[in-house]
């Protein structure tokens, strides 16, 4: 039965109207920012961003309108992005300790891939496209083992040894991976809607996945409308650092290394009109993996993508972060993990609440845990910032507990500085909202396994194909 529904899904997304987006990944742009959580400030832990050069920590569909040129468009990274899609993706960054030694280093993203394609569905949205304002999570940050509620939200493999992660989770890894692919993270958006405008007291009351698979189940009754469905697929390079990293340790950035708690987010800003004339317009080729760029439609930045940059706004040491991730996140295998206070900009730390410094050297005193007793713990006067209620709308196993002081308004301003580097492209914030409101809500979303066979095809030194088969 499974392999007969597993048959029948890959016929389906063979002959889906779909067309795939491309989006080279760089360092640079990788930041604590996300612009639906907590929008115009400092987030929880790292992200990898790709898309429009209008991003901030807060953004906009109308200023996302006016976006100078985009990262994502064909695969060709040479030309310019894709002048109607000014939509802003990110996900989770990874790390993994130095090989022989207790420090983190980030595992670099080479590629960020974003499929769109019109799902099976009884209803669909008229107009079949995102609303401007339109934004929405995927996956859950606080999972830590899979499920079989919906499977299929997150698939990790290891290509070139073919080493499928179980139940969505990170594979072992005991080879390198293809130094042309990598390890690849998917993760399913739901496009299941209820009609209903996002709404930041819940970021997800408005999108559903499917019944029973993340790519092809009816939409439930309560979100009865089905969007454009994205799969967006992420490269990490494995080869280059094979030697460097110790593999059994990869971990995402919020302190998961299950790799269950594989997410991603987008923020709508596409010209309207053009989702709808790709996905009807766009010639299908084999397995139907159609580069945007060699649609009719397709229309380019004259800003090449090589010259086309997001700003980063919190200046902080991504790249080797020292023995502790960037941020409060500890390494948690709890299942939700705990929600968790959000570190002062440039802090490193795994002893949250304790008072004590991270391994940046930086004060990050800050509201702990609350005790067992449930009353809320005493805070610092500094190095906090709210954290919103995330992912899903049920309710929390332990205590809520909210402390407020001053909201100080999002000012972008160089006001932090590193004495390493002075980069003129960085904006830095370093005053925020000091408030906290933790384990206000857990996502109850499952990933079950979810396996593909990928082909790769390089035309013009170029990813131009990729084959997807479930097993």
């Amino acid at each position: 039965m499974k392999a007969t529904a597993s048959l029948a899904a890959f016929a389906a997304a063979a002959a889906a109207q779909q067309f795939v987006l491309y989006a080279k990944g760089d360092a640079s742009y990788s930041q604590r920012a996300d612009p639906i959580i907590t929008p115009g400030e400092i987030s929880g832990h790292v992200h990898d961003f790709a898309g429009s050069s209008s991003f901030e920590p807060e953004l906009s569909y109308e200023a996302l309108q006016n976006s100078g040129c985009t990262t994502a468009g064909s695969a060709d990274q040479s030309a310019g992005g894709f002048v109607k899609d000014n939509s802003v993706y990110w996900h989770p960054a990874m790390y993994a300790k130095n090989k022989g030694g207790s420090d983190y280093i980030k595992v670099p993203t080479t590629l960020h891939k974003m499929y769109y394609r019109k799902p099976p569905a009884k209803q669909y949205a008229d107009p079949f496209q995102f609303p401007p304002g339109f934004r929405m999570v995927a996956g859950d940050p606080f999972r830590r083992s899979a499920n079989t509620e919906v499977s299929g939200i997150t698939h990790w493999q290891c290509m070139g040894p073919g080493n499928v992660g179980e139940g969505g989770g990170f594979p072992t890894l005991d080879q390198p991976c293809d130094a042309y692919s990598g390890l690849v993270g998917k993760v399913h958006f739901p496009h299941c809607w209820n009609g209903q405008s996002y709404s930041q007291d819940d970021p997800s009351a408005h999108m559903s996945y499917p019944e029973a698979d993340a790519s092809f189940g009816d939409c439930p009754s309560s979100h009865p409308y089905a969007l454009p469905h994205i799969e967006f697929e992420n490269l990490f390079e494995m080869s280059s650092t094979w030697e460097k990293i110790d593999p059994s340790t990869l971990t995402l950035a919020q302190g998961d290394s299950t790799g269950y708690g594989w997410h991603g987010d987008f923020f709508n800003g596409w010209v309207n009109g053009t989702i709808p004339d790709l996905l009807e317009n766009c010639p299908q080729p084999e397995y139907g993996n159609q580069d945007v760029g060699e649609c009719p439609q397709y229309e380019q930045n004259t800003t090449p993508r090589s010259e086309c940059k997001l700003k980063n706004y919190y200046k902080e040491k991504v790249e080797t972060p020292g023995t502790n991730l960037i941020g409060c996140n500890p390494i948690s295998l709890l299942d939700p993990a705990p929600k968790l206070p959000v570190a002062l900009l440039g802090t490193s730390t795994d002893s949250c609440g304790s008072g004590s410094n991270g391994s940046s050297g930086s004060d990050d005193s800050y509201i702990g845990a609350p005790s067992s007793s449930g009353s809320a713990p005493s805070s610092s006067a500094s190095g906090l910032m709210s954290i919103l209620p995330l992912y899903s709308s049920a309710a929390a196993p332990t205590p809520t507990f909210a402390v407020s002081t001053t909201a100080v308004p999002y000012v972008p301003k160089a006001s932090y500085v590193d004495e390493e580097e002075d980069d003129e492209d960085v904006v830095y914030v370093t005053e925020w909202v000091e408030e906290i409101a933790t384990a206000t809500a857990y996502a109850k979303r499952d990933m079950h396994n979810h396996q593909h066979k990928h082909q790769h095809n390089h035309q013009h030194n170029h990813l131009r194909k990729h084959k997807r088969m479930n097993l």
